[in-house]
């Protein structure tokens, strides 16, 4: 059972811990969605409870709302890695993981950045309005064609 308040329960929608625990939860969505700093707390806070490790992607709305908690504390800095499609892109103090290469033009960059990123997580949570905007789909895609299970939290 989800809960969306300042804590966030385990059972997250039906999926067991085993299928995050320990592994890297990876934080996309909608660019238009800015997402209160207590939720992206208390998601982040509850994952990390189970020993997992973060990834977050460079775009603004809910990769930046994930971002900013992320890069709050020392001990989620050093478990979270950064993706970024644009090397000017601000990973506030994480480690980056994967940046794009400026050859690749600058209207692909982001889809190259979600497959590593995709690449990189063994559970997806993706905050978006529905439907979803190109980016999330495209993650979602990606993610189920790898076996990769997605939570889609629709705002």
């Amino acid at each position: 059972m989800l809960r969306f308040s300042s804590s966030f329960s385990a059972g997250v929608a039906g999926f067991p811990a085993s299928a995050f625990a320990g592994g890297v939860v990876g934080f996309a969505g909608s660019r238009s969605l800015v997402l209160p700093p207590a939720f992206c707390s208390a998601v982040v806070s509850f994952f990390s409870s189970f020993g997992c490790r973060f990834a977050v992607g460079c775009c603004s709305g809910a990769d930046a709302s994930f971002l900013s908690v992320l890069s709050s504390s020392p001990a989620y800095v050093s478990h979270s890695s950064f993706f970024q499609a644009f090397s000017a892109r601000s990973s506030c103090g994480l480690p980056v993981a994967f940046s794009v290469p400026v050859s690749v033009p600058p209207r692909v960059a982001p889809a190259v950045r979600t497959r590593a990123f995709v690449r990189a997580c063994s559970f997806l949570v993706v905050c978006s309005p529905l439907p979803l905007g190109r980016g999330s789909a495209l993650a979602v895609r990606l993610a189920r064609s790898r076996g990769v299970p997605a939570l889609v939290l629709s705002f």
